[in-house]
């Protein structure tokens, strides 16, 4: 495997920023469910849980969780297909269907996501998601059994035996006011939640989602040297709404944002890139250097938060060049796409490959590309 490519997996971790990519096909085992699509799942499912099937336009859904947790599922992968073919088509990919469907396993209980994690070697108690190339299918876990979610669904359930207790016995004065505020901060505790779900429900299955129909629709090749910071981003564009009816990558990826900022030292309200400010963003423990991101695998032994670094520079580095050069952004996708299934590209290769479309990453390079980035407004999220 060459030292830029990835055969892989991708993982979504729980704080909503993707770890690792690894590749191991999962083995196929029938399992009974009671409606809807009659063929075999694409891995084997947990013992003794009964999964139905959901089928929608494009994929089928093997879940044993309430329907509610798997609406906003059905919504979101069905909203990013329609994104993705609309990006793909400018960038001069056919977008032809599937032969098949894509299938998704929701599970519901926090355990057996994180035995279907470990069957592929991935931490599920470090992850919300992933898609596996190798056995073509995506798995997430119920958020709302995710232990990043437990001592807040803890005082939700305290606080509400509380003011249910509360309100059969006598309501004094001190009972009201007691209730008022124990209301007040279940409702807050209730928001805080919804927003958690909401952006696991944005963030992670989309970007899931992107990539397992990125794969199958022909833009990258499954098996091939694909660099990772064209998989992770382009996926990481359709983690927030892709809207243009053309096509064209607009949308800017807010949390993405911010990360780079953060890496590279700006203040959340500065606009420019003074000379200082560009050497202190690639100091170590910055920014990574673009020829590293585009030439290495620059998330090897990385710590988690060189991780988010990773992530945050090649949703920039993408989305930089969809908005200055969407032309040869997709003649360089197109290059890729027609690797060879197996072939090893060499670190220069990629760097000559990558020059060939766009320039040379050079300093000069650079300067334009975090320049551009810094002129981004950039609007906190909640």
């Amino acid at each position: 495997m060459g030292t830029s490519s990835i055969r892989s997996r991708c993982m979504t971790c729980l704080a909503a920023r993707p770890t690792v990519c690894v590749l191991l096909a999962l083995s196929v085992a029938g399992t009974a469910f009671a409606e809807g699509y009659s063929g075999a799942p694409p891995i084997e499912l947990p013992a003794g849980k009964t999964f139905k099937t959901k089928q929608t336009n494009h994929f089928v859904i093997w879940y044993d969780t309430p329907y509610d947790a798997l609406r906003p599922l059905v919504n979101r992968v069905e909203g990013t297909y329609l994104a993705v073919v609309r990006v793909g088509r400018v960038f001069g990919f056919p977008m032809d269907e599937p032969k098949e469907p894509l299938f998704v396993v929701l599970a519901a209980d926090h355990a057996d996501f994180v035995a279907l994690a470990k069957r592929v070697h991935v931490d599920g108690n470090a992850a919300a998601g992933f898609y596996d190339p190798g056995a073509n299918v995506s798995i997430f876990g119920d958020i709302l059994t995710s232990p990043s979610l437990e001592p807040l669904t803890r005082e939700i359930d305290r606080l509400s035996k509380r003011l249910k207790q509360a309100r059969r016995g006598k309501q004094g004065a001190g009972v009201r006011e007691r209730v008022r505020a124990w209301s007040s901060e279940l409702g807050r505790l209730n928001v805080q939640r919804d927003a958690i779900v909401k952006r696991f429900n944005r963030v992670v299955i989309q970007h899931e989602a992107a990539h397992h129909i990125l794969f199958n629709l022909g833009v990258h090749r499954r098996g091939a040297d694909n660099p990772i910071w064209v998989v992770e981003g382009l996926a990481m564009q359709f983690e927030v709404p892709q809207t243009s009816i053309r096509g064209r990558i607009r949308a800017i990826n807010q949390l993405r944002l911010g990360d780079l900022r953060k890496a590279a030292g700006l203040p959340p309200a500065a606009r420019e890139l003074s000379d200082d400010a560009y050497r202190a963003a690639f100091a170590p423990n910055g920014l990574i250097p673009l020829s590293a991101l585009i030439s290495g695998n620059p998330l090897a032994g990385a710590s988690a938060g060189r991780t988010t670094t990773v992530y945050a520079e090649s949703w920039g580095l993408v989305y930089y060049l969809a908005r200055t050069q969407e032309a040869a952004l997709g003649e360089y996708l197109r290059a890729l796409a027609a690797r060879g299934v197996g072939a090893n590209v060499a670190p220069a290769e990629e760097l000559t490959q990558f020059a060939k479309a766009f320039g040379a990453p050079d300093e000069a390079f650079q300067r334009r590309w975090l320049e551009y980035m810094a002129q981004l407004r950039f609007k906190p999220e909640g």
